[in-house]
């Protein structure tokens, strides 16, 4: 059920609440995230089932975000739409009144019109794996060689939109939640308002 600003603003705490179904518990009774690695498939059957719902334009989705922004007290972003060329983090930091340059909430999106993840910090990227027998290969050190959202892409047969990203600096009148906080309620915020996310849970981590 799409939330009106009403709504929101008296439940707005409801957001910041992580979805239970973004983790699991192994064998030994730990909790993990949901996983696009090894036998897990949850985030893939997510994405697939994302896919099958309608394109929401990127207008309403950047009019949803700042109406959230408006409610929690953070500055709404006029014209988030960028170049990934054009992107200074240090520029953006300075402009914006920024404490750190990671101070950012980011969305990129499908060649075909879908929002693919809600992301924060200064890593806006582009990756995605060639083949199928990429997904679980790491790089040295042990961390996985691609991103989650690239090999959900993937997985989809779908490719990215590199002509544009949506750039969300966190500048604060009022609000106190961190970036990670913002992040998990922006992608909720939007879920609730029906906009499809192809990486559904990636916001909660």
């Amino acid at each position: 059920m799409k939330q009106n600003l009403r709504e929101v603003n008296g439940n707005v705490n409801s957001f910041f609440t992580k979805n239970p179904d973004a983790y699991y518990f192994n064998a030994n009774g730990e909790i993990r995230c949901q996983s696009v690695h090894g036998k897990s498939r949850n985030r893939f059957e997510k994405a697939r089932l994302e896919s099958e719902k309608s394109v929401v334009s990127i207008e309403e989705i950047i009019n949803h975000v700042n109406d959230f922004f408006s409610i929690i007290g953070i500055t709404k972003v006029e014209n988030p739409k960028m170049s990934p060329d054009d992107i200074d983090y240090e520029e953006i930091k300075d402009m914006y009144c920024l404490e750190d340059e990671k101070e950012l909430i980011w969305m990129k999106f499908t060649d075909d019109g879908y929002l693919a993840v809600v992301a924060q910090s200064n890593d806006i990227n582009f990756d995605i794996p060639d083949c199928e027998e990429d997904y679980d290969k790491k790089r040295e050190g042990g961390k996985w060689l691609h991103t989650t959202s690239g090999i959900l892409i993937h997985k989809l047969h779908k490719r990215w939109d590199t002509s544009f990203v949506l750039v969300f600096p966190l500048h604060r009148e009022r609000c106190t939640y961190d970036r990670h906080d913002i992040e998990t309620a922006v992608g909720n915020f939007l879920i609730a308002n029906g906009i499809p996310i192809l990486d559904y849970y990636s916001h909660n981590f």
